[in-house]
């Protein structure tokens, strides 16, 4: 697959993937007597690819920070190929997150709150704080 990686403004990143025309064609000659032709399988493909993805970019969060599931897979869009379309567009919207997004965060005695942003690191304090949602 050929692919292009760019940065779009400030509230997001932008993956597109696409084929290439030489892929394109060799999956027209594998495909031509298959249901719905190579297009259609293409599509399928990619969509594969782009689920593949938003799964890989989840695990790595995952693996160095302690970000709830909810909250990484919420801001991870896809829009997915058609047999017209042949291109998958992943979309990772970044922001700030509260508090309560981190798995382990802890209210302190004296006021404030504990979060532990990074697994490889101690809990970051914000003495004026608090762990709730509005």
């Amino acid at each position: 697959m050929g692919d292009v990686s760019r940065f779009t403004g400030r509230r997001f990143i932008r993956l597109d993937i696409r084929p290439s025309a030489v892929q394109i064609q060799q999956a027209q000659i594998l495909f031509a007597k298959s249901a719905g032709g190579a297009a259609r399988v293409l599509a399928q493909d990619l969509n594969r690819v782009a689920e593949q993805v938003r799964t890989a970019i989840r695990r790595r969060l995952q693996a160095i920070s302690n970000v709830k599931t909810t909250e990484v897979t919420g801001r991870i869009t896809i829009k997915k190929a058609t047999e017209k379309a042949l291109m998958v567009v992943i979309r990772i919207r970044y922001a700030k997150l509260p508090a309560d997004a981190f798995k382990g965060t802890r209210a302190t005695k004296k006021g404030g709150v504990r979060v532990p942003v990074m697994k490889n690191r101690p809990p970051v304090l914000i003495p004026s704080g608090f762990a709730g949602r509005d």
